[in-house]
């Protein structure tokens, strides 16, 4: 063989090698591993697309549930002499109230002395009784004359009844709270009650006169509330409730209490409500809670049959204002004309 033929496969060989050389850090060595890339879809890559088969809605097994039987929201009217009130049965609390013999101060209408929109704000709402809110709670309604029955049952056994009585000419609502514990425990429960709230705040000007009203541990006193959970004042409620600047939507009771939630809502208005203390209610048996609402004029003639005269105030200069009122009611009596006298 030629050395021109041996040297050419001499270079030919060496001119591989470095090639080889030189190209290996462009092409690096791919490593088996035990794994595959799967792709997000969860398939692994490369491979065919795998269908899944599941089983019919129809042919999956449930857990049994028992229904009963949904409770149509229901709203319910009385109307008496004085008034006229709505009531609901999702909370079986008061919606709204209006006063007959009155007129709106601004606009000469139909007074609505209250008027609720939120079932958890609504005049005898209640929140606890190992429940919690209990305004989403529909009751079976019953309305018979001057009296409104609503009962239901929660989860824990106790059976809830309330019934409102109406009378003709008087500004009072009496509501009868019937707890019944139909379980095999006894049960230790309180709960919250809302007096009163949303009282008609008639302008801006007038939103000064509203306040909350109430006698704790023997003491009077006017609030204005807190916003967000409200302020909660400790003691015996002899009653709380609403005034705005001519009327009252007040509370009272003689069921033992805890205290008073005292509180702001909707930036305007107020709501208030009684806690009532902790009580024990033995298997098979029931107790009884009674409240009266007075709802009309804030008159000291009026309210004073209920005990709630005290509610109503003169201000700094109440002494000679009760004075000066009083003479002017004997020369309306005698004169028979409130111009003259």
């Amino acid at each position: 063989m030629e050395k021109r033929t041996i040297l050419a496969l001499v270079l030919s060989a060496f001119v591989l090698l470095v090639f080889q050389l030189f190209m290996a850090k462009y092409y690096p060595a791919t490593e088996l591993s035990g794994t595959q890339e799967v792709a997000e879809t969860g398939q692994v890559a490369g491979e065919m697309p795998i269908t899944k088969f599941e089983k019919p809605a129809s042919l999956i097994e449930k857990p049994r549930e028992i229904k009963t039987p949904a409770i149509p929201l229901k709203e319910v009217e009385v109307e008496t002499e004085k008034y006229v009130v709505t009531l609901s049965n999702e909370g079986g609390c008061v919606k709204s109230i209006v006063l007959k013999e009155y007129p709106h101060p601004a606009t000469n209408e139909t007074f609505k002395l209250i008027d609720i929109a939120l079932p958890e704000e609504g005049i005898f709402n209640m929140d606890g009784l190992g429940e919690g809110d209990l305004s989403r709670v529909r009751y079976v309604t019953n309305k018979k004359g001057k009296e409104v029955l609503f009962s239901a049952r929660l989860e824990n056994g106790l059976e809830i009844t309330k019934k409102y009585i109406f009378h003709d000419f008087l500004y009072h609502t009496e509501l009868e709270v019937y707890l019944r514990n139909s379980s095999a425990y006894s049960l230790q429960a309180d709960y919250f009650i809302t007096a009163a709230s949303n009282i008609d705040i008639a302008n801006k000007i007038d939103r000064r006169y509203a306040q909350i009203v109430s006698n704790i541990s023997g003491k009077a006193r006017r609030d204005n509330g807190k916003k967000d959970d409200g302020l909660f004042e400790e003691g015996v409620v002899k009653y709380t409730g609403l005034q705005n600047k001519y009327f009252s939507a007040i509370v009272k009771t003689s069921v033992p209490t805890k205290g008073v939630l005292l509180k702001q809502i909707d930036g305007d208005n107020l709501l208030s409500a009684l806690k009532i203390g902790g009580f024990t209610i033995n298997p098979n048996s029931a107790v009884s809670h009674n409240f009266l609402l007075y709802a009309g004029p804030s008159k000291q003639d009026l309210m004073k049959p209920y005990g709630l005269d005290e509610a109503v105030s003169y201000g700094f200069f109440g002494g000679i204002s009760k004075v000066l009122l009083a003479g002017l009611k004997l020369f309306q009596r005698v004169f028979r004309n409130w111009g003259v006298a």
